[in-house]
């Protein structure tokens, strides 16, 4: 599975279960990063941060030489701070 914005920029890359039937993937909605990326965020304490926005954006399934695509709306975030992500810790 493959997560593009709607002019082609991969965000995410997700492999799923090569087993036949129904079968689920879930994306945190986060870009690909590179290990400096993900220290960084981790430094910052906030999760959400590198979230991808609002918007439209494109999955592609491939399976064999089959492929799907269909478009995929992130209307808002949602979330609370939990464990050491709380607004008095920062």
């Amino acid at each position: 599975i493959t997560i593009t914005d709607p002019y082609g920029k991969v965000f995410q890359t997700l492999r799923g279960s090569a087993n036949a039937g129904i079968n689920s993937v879930l994306w945190n909605m986060t870009p690909r990063m590179t290990r400096e990326e993900i220290a960084q965020m981790r430094r910052s304490r906030d999760p959400f941060r590198r979230m991808v926005p609002p918007g439209e954006y494109v999955v592609l399934l491939e399976v064999g030489d089959k492929k799907l695509t269909r478009k995929a709306h992130i209307t808002k975030r949602t979330g609370w701070p939990i464990g050491p992500f709380t607004e008095d810790i920062k």
